[in-house]
């Protein structure tokens, strides 16, 4: 059982913020179940506020799939096109450059109606660790501080979103999604490998750093054309440790406005 301490939590219907006050805004989601309450959601936003809200992992997914998409049979239909694959649909949201990834976050359902699949905003993944001797488990930092545990192993997660990207690419070649460059917005190449063995989250001073990204003025250029993109590559002498494997992230905080906090409550809206 989850426990809600210092968080704001709405759990009533009539208490729910408006869907433009946070849909547009996830870093990660997550199944939980309340004692006393049942199953919930955990929502951090890309400023850091989290909260709890009273419907489920499943439901903040459809939400989002709802806003961008109409839903999520026509989403489905180009996946299973793209890989042979009907379930796990990532989200694409040309709006934000960012891919939103159904990742298992739990190994079993804790209650009736709980689940164990949440969701993260890849461009939100600060970096990757995984850990010896623990299989099919891979631990997230998210940009916001937020520490989250995958029940998935290091391989699975590199594939997942690897899939994400390609998946983005597709639907850009079959008209769905304007052209953008999916890893313009985090200021570096997609990640870097390496990591030290004593500590799974070091401090951001540990990691490099990158010149910001830049493309060439004017219109989005199609899949494979040539941009003045640079992805700069770190000296050896900067790089961490080979062992064990890390993918580290770095955001560019300025891509959509900050929020000033918490969503305000409102009236009932349709989910």
């Amino acid at each position: 059982m989850d426990q809600i301490q210092d968080v704001d939590a709405y759990i009533l219907r009539k208490e729910w913020p408006a869907p433009n006050s946070w849909l547009p805004y996830i870093s990660a989601c997550i199944p939980v179940d309340v004692p006393n309450i049942g199953a919930m959601t955990k929502v951090i936003l890309e400023n850091g506020y989290e909260f709890f809200i009273g419907m489920s992992a499943a439901a903040v997914c459809r939400a989002v799939v709802q806003r961008y998409y109409g839903g999520i049979e026509a989403l489905r239909k180009y996946w299973k096109k793209f890989n042979r694959h009907t379930q796990s649909v990532p989200v694409p949201i040309a709006a934000r450059a960012l891919n939103l990834m159904p990742i298992k976050l739990r190994r079993h359902p804790q209650g009736k109606n709980d689940g164990t699949m949440g969701c993260i905003a890849d461009r939100s993944i600060k970096m990757v660790k995984e850990l010896p001797g623990v299989p099919n488990q891979t631990h997230i930092l998210l940009a916001t501080g937020h520490k989250l545990v995958a029940q998935i192993s290091y391989p699975g997660f590199v594939n997942a979103f690897n899939q994400a990207k390609l998946f983005t690419v597709y639907l850009q070649q079959e008209g769905v999604l304007p052209y953008y460059d999916p890893t313009h917005n985090t200021g570096a190449s997609p990640f870097v490998l390496g990591g030290p063995t004593d500590n799974p989250f070091p401090p951001q001073s540990f990691w490099p750093t990158y010149p910001p990204t830049t493309l060439e003025a004017g219109p989005s250029q199609p899949y494979g054309a040539k941009s003045s993109r640079v992805n700069p590559t770190p000296s050896s002498s900067s790089m961490p440790p080979s062992n064990p494997r890390y993918l580290t992230f770095l955001t560019d905080p300025n891509v959509l406005p900050p929020l000033s906090g918490a969503p305000p409550k409102g009236p009932p809206y349709k989910y």
